[in-house]
C-alpha cells in the first residue's frame, strides 16, 4: 500500500495542480510505481479512481471559490 509520505506527496501534488491536466503517469511517477499498480492502490485507499478523485476535488475547489465570492459562476 501507499505509505503516509507517498500519500501526502500525491495529495499535495493534486492540490497544487488542480487547474492543470494531471495524468495517471504523472501521479504514478511521483511514488515510483507503474500506472496500473498506482491506480489499484489509489482506488483501494480512496474508493475512487485517480480520475474520479480529481473531478471530485475540482468540484469541491469550485464550490469553495463560489462561496468565498472570489469568482462568478461563469468563471
Amino acid at each position: 500500500s501507499l505509505t503516509q509520505q507517498q500519500w501526502r506527496q500525491i495529495i499535495d501534488f493534486i492540490e497544487a495542480n488542480l487547474e492543470k491536466n494531471i495524468s495517471l503517469s504523472q501521479l504514478a511517477e511521483i511514488v515510483r510505481l507503474s500506472p496500473y499498480h498506482f491506480a489499484h492502490l489509489f482506488k483501494r485507499k480512496t474508493n475512487a479512481s485517480p480520475h474520479q478523485y480529481l473531478i471530485l476535488r475540482r468540484i469541491e475547489r469550485a464550490k469553495q471559490l463560489i462561496v468565498m465570492g472570489n469568482l462568478s459562476l461563469a468563471a
